[in-house]
């Protein structure tokens, strides 16, 4: 069962905080990857609950 917690990552596209909740390996990509809109923008979107697919096309429409 994996390790799931609710997190605080800062979007710079949204200029804001914004709480998720993700698996604790999901987590450390996130920090491997730059931050959280690297990280969604380069996940394919089949991979994403419907939660974070709205915040990725949110930062997709905020970085063009």
């Amino acid at each position: 069962m994996p390790n799931i917690q609710q997190k605080a990552f800062f979007s710079m596209a949204l200029g804001k905080h914004v709480r998720v909740t993700l698996s604790t390996s999901e987590m450390r990509t996130v920090d491997r990857r730059g931050g959280l809109d690297e990280y969604l923008l380069a996940s394919k979107p089949e991979a994403l609950s419907a939660t974070m697919l709205k915040l990725r096309q949110q930062i997709a429409a905020r970085a063009a």
